[in-house]
């Protein structure tokens, strides 16, 4: 699962610096998936505690925020959804040596709007013939993890052909979530810890881990935000109370680093 080329837009670029505080500026930025929010939320307001504004953290596809920490974006720490990524920064030399660790797994689910929506009376197969010519809400598989193992996951399973050119291709994975909460497309492939707990939205199908690459969220501290202050944060993400939050938003554990 290779990373596949970006070309970041100057707004975009602006719009993340502008939201993110320098790190001389005392307060540690993380990095972070989009579907890790409701976890890092969690962490950053134990982090803020003890200490106001002492971290924060932005949140896009795993993707975009790997291009911006290396266009020099203020991260002290990269949370990604994608091991691909973060390999990419960690050969890109954007990231501390020996401060990976992994902090959660996940797994992938098709999800429709709980009001009405589809039914698959014969299983995943019937996913092309049930979306009737509507689309099929993913993040963009040309960079999007969760649009990436979703891919993965529907080649493996024959479907590809029949649903390629039916795309809705979401900037992230939240974003496809949205899509389906809104009715605005009869289904979606996001994460079970995305979908967990929205009314909205009902799971119909669970992919197998056998039909797509490990889903496996990592951290890593950022070589030109490293510093003490980084490396207290990294160490509550990967402590018991961080993998308590990330448990709490519908992950899996992960192995011990």
């Amino acid at each position: 699962m290779r990373p596949a080329r970006l070309v970041m837009t100057a707004g975009l670029f602006a719009t993340l610096m502008a939201a993110t505080p320098s790190a001389a500026a005392g307060t540690v930025n993380i990095f972070a998936a989009a579907s890790t929010q409701a976890a890092i939320d969690r962490i950053v307001g134990d982090c803020n505690r003890s200490k106001p504004k002492a971290c924060r953290a932005v949140y896009a596809a795993s993707s975009t925020l790997a291009k911006q920490i290396a266009n020099g974006a203020p991260a002290a720490i990269y949370v990604s959804a994608s091991s691909a990524w973060m390999d990419w920064a960690e050969q890109a030399g954007l990231l501390t040596a020996g401060t990976r660790s992994e902090v959660a797994t996940n797994a992938l689910v098709l999800v429709t709007p709980s009001d009405r929506g589809l039914t698959l009376p014969n299983g995943i197969s019937d996913l092309p013939v049930q979306l009737s010519g509507a689309r099929l809400a993913v993040g963009d598989p040309a960079h999007v993890p969760a649009g990436i193992y979703a891919e993965a996951a529907l080649q493996k399973l024959g479907l590809w052909p029949a649903l390629s050119k039916r795309l809705a291709r979401m900037p992230d994975v939240r974003a496809a979530l949205n899509l389906v909460e809104r009715g605005e497309t009869p289904a979606g492939i996001v994460y079970r810890s995305d979908a967990g707990g929205r009314p909205k939205v009902r799971i119909i199908h669970v992919f197998s881990d056998i039909d797509h690459p490990r889903i496996v969220y990592s951290a890593a501290i950022v070589k030109t935000g490293d510093g003490e202050a980084a490396r207290r944060v990294m160490a509550l993400i990967v402590s018991e109370a961080g993998r308590a939050a990330f448990a709490a938003a519908g992950f899996a554990p992960a192995a011990r680093p």
